[in-house]
């Protein structure tokens, strides 16, 4: 590689020698470029007086690593074994050779490529060089704020937020708006990208906000907002604390709480909420009626309390239990196969097996050992009210949507009747988001999936929608067709079929009616893209093969056949 770059540093002779002027000059921008991380650039270079620079030398490459450019041009064509591996692939020349435009696009921009680039150019009397500067940044996670109890009614506000670079701001103000002035500020950084936290100490209010914001030098901001309130539980009072009587003192508040507790579910069990089978019954007795006693000496919490008095309850929806436990077949079936459908994802629809190959499936699975019996494995899928935390704000690529799908705003795309001819069956009918992730949890909704809309106040629907889709993709790629294996995982509605994942083939998954919101949660550090119906609260499928270290795209597509909007929220 050394040898072929020196050899690049020496003139290049020319083909015809009359083409190329005896000196020349290369124009650059002279301020920096600056793009966000996930997106493509192009870097101009333009060799002036314009000529043709087909049979010049033209390299690109980095100030630290001269000996292995990021592209090199010579003898009519890219010399990809003297280029740096970590671009193969990402760089190309853009732009009019001929006319003397050495242009440098790169695609799949990460915060390792941000610095300083040169242009170099050599014909066969002369060479010139010149610098651009690429600046790239990249808008970290909503900042998470903790609060902790100090003395003097005092309260510890922390505030947390991961991925940013270049190195953030971090701000905290009051509920006028007002900035606080706050020193309490660390950075740390893995892999180029920053995490900042900072904490503050603040009276504790029971209505009046402080909030946190972390930005770079722009639009980009991420801000959460929080109420410092102290938890009003009943304290011990101080003659308590040298002697025993505040054991005593929270056991009779504990065993107060879980008497009404208890009374709670029983009314709930009579009035149709709860149903128990007869062997959680007889559990659940059994525990009413056994003596309740503590350990002496020892302090329990009430969720041990509580643990230990529904641990035979099934988890039937809702946050108490953070997440359930789902049996998912690996094996794929047709929309049009109901039977099997059933038990390939999601569990709107109760899907069985066998009771005995089950059992044996979630031990095998927690072992970490995936069933050769029954093609199953045990995942955990989070409900909708855990993952609604993670929400983010996406904004449609007008770029990217193809010329018969219209882009209102950064929210809402449709179908327009009036660019009909130029819809294309080799073109995806789908438009990407702005927003790219490679790691952290993201949710998002999308309006209109299924039903155009709802009448009030009874609230029925306006009318199903013909055709949709959403999901997430590797990059934008188009493929013929939008699978897994080209890096598309999405869920597809269409009218009179239902809905099915993109799967080969295709997975029925089960729904008890049509819907208006569909919520998409895209876990990286699980490797899982779950769909839920936000309508009725339900988990519908999750896909569990997402690959890592990916940078995926947010997606979604209105259909060919319907001008009503699909939104983004």
């Amino acid at each position: 590689m050394l040898l072929i770059w020196t050899s690049f540093l020496l003139p290049v002779a020319l083909n015809n020698a009359g083409e190329a002027p005896e000196t020349f000059s290369l124009k650059v921008p002279t301020e920096p470029i600056t793009v966000q991380s996930g997106s493509s650039v192009v870097l101009p270079c333009q060799v002036s007086p314009s000529f043709s620079v087909d049979d010049l030398g033209v390299s690109w490459y980095r100030p630290e690593a001269v000996n292995s450019p990021v592209l090199h041009y010579e003898n009519r064509g890219i010399q990809e074994k003297a280029s740096d591996p970590r671009y193969r692939g990402r760089a190309t020349l853009t732009g009019d050779l001929a006319k003397g435009s050495v242009d440098l696009a790169l695609e799949n921009l990460t915060v390792a490529d941000n610095g300083i680039y040169v242009c170099y150019v050599s014909s066969k009397t002369w060479y010139e060089s010149a610098e651009v500067t690429l600046n790239i940044r990249n808008v970290g996670s909503v900042p998470v704020l903790l609060l902790s109890e100090k003395r003097d009614g005092q309260v510890n506000v922390t505030c947390v937020s991961h991925d940013w670079f270049p190195e953030p701001t971090l701000a905290w103000r009051d509920g006028g708006g007002a900035l606080i002035q706050n020193q309490h500020v660390q950075f740390s950084a893995v892999k180029y990208l920053m995490t900042v936290s900072s904490w503050m100490l603040t009276p504790s209010s029971e209505r009046d906000w402080i909030s946190c914001s972390v930005s770079l030098s722009g639009p980009e901001a991420r801000e959460s907002r929080v109420v410092p309130r102290i938890s009003r539980l009943p304290t011990v009072p101080p003659e308590y604390r040298t002697s025993g009587k505040w054991a005593e003192a929270i056991m009779g508040i504990l065993l107060v709480l879980l008497t009404l507790l208890l009374a709670a579910l029983v009314l709930l069990y009579k009035k149709g909420f709860i149903a128990w089978s007869p062997k959680t019954k007889s559990k659940l007795r059994h525990f009413l009626n056994a003596p309740f006693s503590l350990p002496a000496n020892d302090l329990v919490s009430f969720d041990f309390i509580l643990s230990e008095a529904f641990a035979q309850q099934p988890q039937t929806g809702g946050c108490a239990a953070q997440e359930t436990k789902i049996l998912l077949e690996t094996k794929r079936t047709a929309p049009n196969n109901t039977t099997e459908s059933h038990s390939a994802m999601g569990h709107e629809t109760e899907a069985r097996t066998d009771p005995q190959p089950a059992k044996e499936s979630v031990k095998k699975a927690e072992q970490g050992v995936k069933s050769t019996d029954t093609g199953s494995e045990i995942i955990l899928i989070q409900e909708l009210c855990c993952v609604r935390g993670w929400k983010v704000n996406l904004t449609l690529d007008r770029q990217s949507a193809p010329g018969f799908l219209t882009v209102k705003s950064a929210k809402s795309v449709k179908y327009s009747d009036e660019k009909r001819d130029k819809v294309s069956e080799n073109h995806p009918a789908h438009v990407l988001c702005e927003q790219r992730f490679s790691s952290h949890q993201h949710y998002w909704e999308v309006n209109g999936f299924m039903v155009k809309g709802y009448s009030f106040p009874l609230k029925t629907p306006k009318g199903e929608r013909q055709s949709s889709y959403a999901g997430v993709c590797v990059g934008g790629r188009e493929p013929a067709c939008l699978s897994p294996e080209n890096g598309y995982w999405v869920l597809h509605h269409k009218k009179g079929t239902g809905l099915y994942a993109n799967t080969q083939p295709p997975t029925a998954v089960p729904h008890a009616r049509p819907f208006f919101t569909l919520g998409v949660f895209l876990d990286c550090e699980k490797h899982t893209l779950s769909f839920y119906n936000v309508d009725s609260g339900t988990h519908l499928c999750t896909f569990n093969n997402i690959p890592p270290h990916k940078t995926l795209v947010p997606l979604i597509s209105p259909g060919v056949k319907d001008p009503d909007e699909m939104t983004l929220s």
